[in-house]
C-alpha cells in the first residue's frame, strides 16, 4: 500500500514520545511488528485502528487518510482550542521563520497550528515549564549540519540566560535568527558571540550591555526533521 498513512502514523507515535512497543500496547498488540509494518507500508491498519488513533490522539481523520488539512482537531466550534487528552501538551507552532542565515525581519507572532507531545516526555527530556514552549521553523543553511532549512525547533522562552553555550533564537536589529551562542570576554568587555555551525558563514560578536537592539527569544531545546 501507499505508505504515506504509515508515515503519518509514525509522526503521531513519535510526537507522543512512544516507542513502537509502547504504541503497540495502546492497540492491544503483543509486539511492535504490526506497528513497524503499518509505518513502513507493508500492512494497512484496519478502520477501527484509524478510529482509535483519531479518538486517542485527537487526530483529524481527513489528515490521517490524505495528508491534507490540520493534523490535530484542536479547535471547537467557537474556534478556540478544544479538549486535549490530559497526558498531552499542545505546543503552539508560531507562523514565523528563525533564519539560519542573514536573519529574517521580525513580524508579529501568530499561532498557526499546534503539535501534541506527551507531558511526561516533555518534562523529562525538554523542560518542566510547558507553557514556555513554542515551535518555530528554520530557514537557511548557516546552522548546517546541526539544523537544516525546514527543521522544526522547539524553544523554551524562559531560558534567556546565555552563560552556558547553546543554540538560541536571537532578535537583533529586528532580524530573527537562530545561532549557537557563547558568552566571551573581548577587550575586557563581556560580549555574546553568535556562531554559525556552517563554516561558510562568519561568526560575529555583540556587546552584552549597551546594545538595546538585541533580545534573546529563548533556547532551542528540541528539533524535528522530515526524512
Amino acid at each position: 500500500m501507499d505508505n504515506k498513512i504509515g508515515r503519518r502514523i509514525k509522526e503521531i507515535r513519535k510526537g507522543g514520545g512512544y516507542s513502537q512497543k509502547e504504541f503497540a500496547k495502546i492497540f492491544g498488540l503483543k509486539d511492535a511488528v504490526t506497528i513497524s509494518r503499518w509505518e513502513n507500508g507493508y500492512r494497512k491498519p484496519e478502520y477501527d485502528v484509524l478510529m482509535q488513533l483519531t479518538a486517542k490522539f485527537n487526530i483529524n481523520l481527513h489528515w490521517l487518510l490524505t495528508g491534507s488539512g490540520k493534523s490535530v482537531n484542536l479547535y471547537d466550534d467557537t474556534g478556540n482550542v478544544g479538549t486535549i487528552p490530559e497526558e498531552f501538551k499542545a505546543v503552539p507552532c508560531i507562523d514565523i521563520y528563525a533564519s539560519a542565515g542573514g536573519g529574517y525581519i521580525n513580524v508579529p507572532e501568530t499561532e498557526n497550528n499546534y503539535m501534541l507531545f506527551r507531558k511526561e516526555w516533555l518534562i523529562k527530556q525538554v523542560s518542566s515549564n510547558l507553557d514556555s514552549l513554542v515551535i518555530f521553523t528554520v530557514e537557511g543553511d548557516s546552522m548546517w549540519p546541526t539544523l537544516q532549512s525546514g527543521d522544526l525547533i522547539m524553544i523554551d522562552k524562559n531560558i534567556l540566560n546565555v552563560e552556558k553555550e547553546g543554540i538560541y533564537v536571537i532578535l537583533y536589529d529586528d532580524l530573527l535568527m537562530v545561532k549557537r551562542v557563547q558568552l566571551i570576554i573581548e577587550d575586557r568587555v563581556e560580549k555574546i558571540k553568535l556562531i554559525s555551525d556552517n563554516k561558510l558563514y562568519e561568526s560575529f560578536t555583540i556587546p552584552v550591555f549597551g546594545d538595546e537592539n538585541i533580545k534573546v527569544i529563548g533556547k532551542v531545546v528540541w528539533f524535528g526533521r522530515k526524512i
